[in-house]
């Protein structure tokens, strides 16, 4: 017999760490998503995040190839909820984040503020997983825990591939640069060599007097 008051539990921390939707989390935890929404009052958990200072949402999003789609976002919602499991874990702020990136400049320091957001919010799980005694509570916890480190090597990954992005285009705005300088110096030198070749071409007449 499923254990709700447990589960409750369970998707309360979650939601509060992650941000994740109830039908996400039911995903992850192979609960049933139509029971769940019978048992664990969404509003209520979102009226205890609301309150609680402590409250952080963690950008942890599990990666899964799809294709490209427009999906009109309304701010408040979760986002594309019929579009699986790697929208489920999307929140406003995230969306939020996205909105604000213009350049590749912008999406280094996002990713940078990810890792530390999920960097903390692993370190939370870990802390969590060796103080839990209940054996189902510490299998879900570890399964979370998964997720964020898997989240962790993604964005470092992206980190060390935009950065190294970022210094191939400085090293050719400095090459393109130095081509104009040089560009540059060769007209003048050519413009100086024509100055003095036509004056070699001039005839001088002396007249004596």
């Amino acid at each position: 017999m499923t254990d709700w008051n447990k589960n409750r539990q369970l998707y309360q921390q979650a939601y509060l760490e992650t941000g994740v939707s109830l039908k996400g989390w039911c995903q992850q935890n192979q609960v049933d998503y139509q029971s769940a929404r019978k048992q664990i009052s969404v509003k209520d958990i979102k009226q205890v995040a609301k309150n609680s200072p402590e409250t952080k949402r963690q950008n942890v999003i599990e990666s899964q190839p799809q294709k490209a789609n427009q999906t009109s976002f309304s701010k408040g919602n979760q986002i594309a909820r019929k579009h699986g499991g790697y929208s489920s874990l999307l929140n406003e702020d995230d969306v939020e984040l996205a909105l604000q990136v213009k350049s590749l400049e912008d999406e280094l320091l996002a990713c940078r503020s990810r890792l530390v957001s999920v960097m903390k919010y692993r370190s939370n799980i870990e802390a969590q997983v060796r103080e839990c005694s209940d054996v189902e509570m510490k299998v879900a916890l570890s399964e979370l825990l998964l997720k964020s480190m898997e989240a962790e090597e993604r964005t470092i990954a992206r980190i060390e591939s935009l950065s190294a992005t970022l210094s191939k285009l400085g090293r050719d705005a400095i090459l393109v640069e130095k081509d104009k300088v040089q560009i540059k110096m060769i007209e003048q030198t050519i413009n100086i060599r024509d100055r003095e070749s036509q004056e070699d071409d001039k005839v001088t007449y002396y007249i004596d007097w």
